[in-house]
């Protein structure tokens, strides 16, 4: 389902009182969770988070056509324990990538969204207090969790793939497994997002608009 970004916003109401919450939701996804501020201050909150929570599957449900969905949001990391109150069994993957290397991409991440940043060793410094934070969040976690190396899904995908089907249970035959690993390479997954990567944003705010309508 792409960025959810949907734990990480609501796990944000402990420290401003609904503030990113209420922002957020009233447009994000296409206004799809724009009902959740409205229930915020009428509704105790352990209610309120069962409410929300129920909608964010109601989102996810929109991508049932796949056998298995998932939500990359990196920010999910700081979220564990919220998200472990309300889906204690889910499986949850964590990429881990070299340092010096996420630096840099998140620098072009940055850059693509219209953000003026500056690599240098300040910049550099302020992202590794991040990693430092996510890597003792690891460390001390006792979940349901899988890490992989990002150097691995490239150096070797095959063996890397095959541990991922382990873990969540999917029995893969060679020929599904052979798909994936074409339909998903690095240079085609760039290409596609060139092609087509506007084009399936606007379907997808077209598939929400009727969700709402319809219900």
């Amino acid at each position: 389902v792409g960025e959810g970004h949907f734990f990480d916003i609501l796990g944000s109401i402990e420290t401003d009182e609904g503030a990113k919450m209420k922002a957020a939701f009233t447009k994000k996804h296409d206004g799809f969770f724009r009902e959740l501020p409205k229930l915020f201050d009428t509704l105790p909150r352990e209610e309120f988070l069962k409410k929300a929570v129920s909608r964010y599957s109601a989102w996810c449900a929109l991508h049932r056509r796949k056998r298995l969905i998932g939500d990359k949001t990196v920010e999910y990391i700081f979220e564990l324990p919220l998200i472990d109150k309300f889906f204690p069994d889910i499986p949850k993957l964590c990429i881990l990538r070299d340092p010096k290397d996420r630096i840099v991409s998140f620098y072009f991440h940055e850059l693509r969204k219209g953000r003026a940043a500056t690599i240098d060793e300040a910049y550099a410094r302020n992202y590794i207090e991040r990693i430092k934070r996510e890597y003792a969040i690891l460390k001390a976690y006792r979940g349901n969790l899988k890490i992989i190396r990002y150097e691995d899904i490239k150096a070797k995908p095959e063996e890397t793939l095959r541990g991922l089907f382990g873990y969540l249970g999917v029995d893969a035959r060679e020929e599904t497994l052979k798909t994936i690993l074409k339909d998903g390479s690095f240079k085609r997954m760039k290409r596609v997002e060139e092609i087509v990567g506007n084009h399936v944003l606007e379907k997808k705010r077209h598939v929400y608009k009727l969700f709402r309508i319809f219900g």
